[in-house]
């Protein structure tokens, strides 16, 4: 996950799109690179290039999405920054949104397709709904009134053209001794980004590291790097390479952004969290993964034994039907236990670092779960108008087999 904001304080959880928190700064969340996922390098485009521009609330600056190519998958991302309505007399609001998601696709030289959708369910989405879809020629801009439905305020879009700009580097800091950052260089990409190369130095594998991008002093770009399903993500003495989105250089005229990053415009390789345990540098950032870590292990725990139970009987008729029950009734519950033992190993971290404690565990367990349900239903789809009892075991023992090799790799 990738954050982008200017602000002393955390963000709560986002992927997507962010609102300005400082009225010198455009702030945005890209959906640019997955947690421990190595991006792809994109090769050079043509001057301009098509942005969808768009205004999740009103007074603040578009965020910009740059639209997958044509027959590609739509891409995009979602914020939850957007002005909830009241609900009118008589309405509730039984499943509140989490977000708004847009993703959006070039159909031709000049037209996109747009889908726009909401996420439900907290504190991670559980559910998508779907609002629209929309066609958009280049220079042409609507709001999204059906919104207006799920108690949110529409959102406005307009597919626009902006010229390819190379990122401007920042300076590296580097508050780890074991991980090198050995080289920043501009991507060509449509809206700023840059590459940023890394050497681990130690005996020792990589399970994560946080960085951070600063203006003068505020954070502009924040993630935690870290391996999938409990794997080391760098290996002893080995090397790693990241995407890093540099949208707060966009829509700011040339003279005003050298003006802004004069004020320092800074790398900052701020811990490094060792497999073993250990780690060096930011004692935040330590405790935010070793929190994930904790959630992970508690829900892939309980997914584990639920898909034991139908290991040996996935063929029996009711197979399916109770597997489906299981699914729905799976715990998310998070005691405070765990959050005391983090309390516990980092006792000099900032109380108000302290309180997230809880949340980061109960987002670990959270979208693990929702991991493991889009797993199912993508493999329900496969199997339209109805999964084969065959075709179910034989799904069962292959994502048991993937589940408690991931448990074991994060210790019971």
């Amino acid at each position: 996950m990738i954050r982008l904001f200017l602000t002393r304080r955390r963000a709560p959880f986002q992927h997507g799109d962010v609102a300005r928190n400082n009225p010198r700064w455009l702030f945005f969340v890209l959906s640019f690179l997955l947690a421990g996922a190595r991006p792809a390098w994109s090769q050079a485009q043509s001057a301009a290039n098509p942005v969808l521009e768009i205004t999740y609330k009103k007074g603040t600056p578009p965020s910009l999405q740059s639209p997958a190519p044509i027959g590609a998958e739509p891409a995009g991302g979602w914020s939850t920054n957007v002005t909830r309505l009241t609900a009118g007399r008589g309405e509730t609001r039984t499943n509140p949104v989490f977000a708004v998601q847009v993703k959006s696709r070039m159909e031709s030289r000049d037209t996109a397709k747009v889908w726009v959708s909401v996420l439900l369910g907290q504190p991670v989405p559980q559910t998508e709904r779907a609002v629209g879809t929309y066609e958009i020629r280049v220079n042409e801009s609507f709001s999204v009134h059906e919104l207006e439905s799920f108690f949110i305020e529409p959102i406005d879009l307009k597919l626009t053209l902006i010229a390819r700009k190379p990122a401007i580097i920042p300076k590296v800091v580097n508050k780890t001794q074991s991980l090198a950052v050995t080289r920043l260089a501009p991507l060509e990409t449509t809206q700023p980004s840059f590459r940023a190369d890394f050497k681990n130095n130690s005996d020792k594998e990589v399970a994560a590291f946080g960085w951070e991008v600063a203006i003068g002093g505020r954070m502009a770009v924040s993630s935690l790097s870290q391996g999938i399903e409990g794997r080391s993500l760098v290996s002893s003495k080995g090397t790693y390479a990241i995407a890093v989105p540099a949208k707060y250089q966009t829509n700011v005229p040339e003279d005003v952004l050298q003006s802004i990053l004069s004020e320092g415009h800074d790398f900052i390789l701020k811990s490094v969290i060792f497999a073993d345990g250990s780690y060096e540098g930011d004692a935040g950032s330590a405790a935010e993964f070793r929190g994930f870590t904790r959630g992970r292990r508690i829900e892939v725990g309980r997914i584990t034994e639920l898909l034991a139970n139908f290991v040996e009987n996935g063929t029996e008729p009711s197979a399916v039907f109770d597997f489906k029950g299981g699914l729905l009734a799976l715990s998310t519950a998070v005691t405070t236990v765990e959050s005391r033992g983090l309390q516990d190993e980092f006792p000099n971290l900032p109380a108000a670092d302290k309180a997230q404690f809880d949340r980061t565990i109960e987002i670990a367990v959270t979208s693990t779960k929702k991991q493991f349900l889009d797993e199912f239903t993508a493999f329900e789809k496969s199997q339209q108008p109805s999964i084969r009892p065959a075709a179910f075991r034989e799904w069962i023992q292959k994502t048991y087999g993937k589940y408690s090799t991931w448990r074991d790799r994060l210790g019971r």
